[in-house]
């Protein structure tokens, strides 16, 4: 018989504490590489803005990014496999992790979005895009006639 309960709220050990507690912690792991969208810093210097997206373990072809209407879309797939090999009645499993993600950012009306360059390295995807250069308003005078 089940019965439902609520979770225990345990801020300072997480799900890490609830799976002990539940006799879970010892199951595998099943949880894909990102548990959630990977966590992403915007920086604003004079000249561009910065988009550190945090994503350990891929690799630079597993990424895409697309710009469409001041949207900048950053996508990824990782591919992980882990094994798991039980001697039962001629009975092998294999696991193969899959995960993705997409985030979204909306561009300000003064990015130079012809000019934006990306890198990947130590996990981190580097995304800069350039801002334009200040238009110089000029000021005159129309005469009435």
């Amino acid at each position: 018989m089940t019965i439902l309960a609520k979770r225990p709220n345990l801020p300072v050990f997480g799900d890490l504490m609830v799976d002990l507690l539940e006799d879970r912690f010892f199951e595998p792991m099943r949880r894909n590489h990102f548990a959630s969208t990977p966590k992403a810093n915007i920086i604003e210097n004079e000249n561009d803005y910065q988009i550190h997206l945090a994503a350990p373990g891929m690799k630079k072809e597993n990424f895409a990014i697309d710009l469409k209407n001041n949207l900048l879309t950053i996508s990824g797939q990782s591919e992980s496999k882990s094994e798991t090999k039980e001697e039962k009645t001629n009975f092998t499993s294999c696991e193969f992790n899959y995960s993705q993600f997409s985030r979204s950012f909306n561009l300000p009306k003064n990015a130079e979005t012809s000019k934006i360059e990306a890198n990947y390295a130590d996990g981190i995807l580097e995304i800069k895009v350039p801002k334009k250069e200040k238009e110089v308003e000029s000021v005159h005078k129309i005469e009435v006639k």
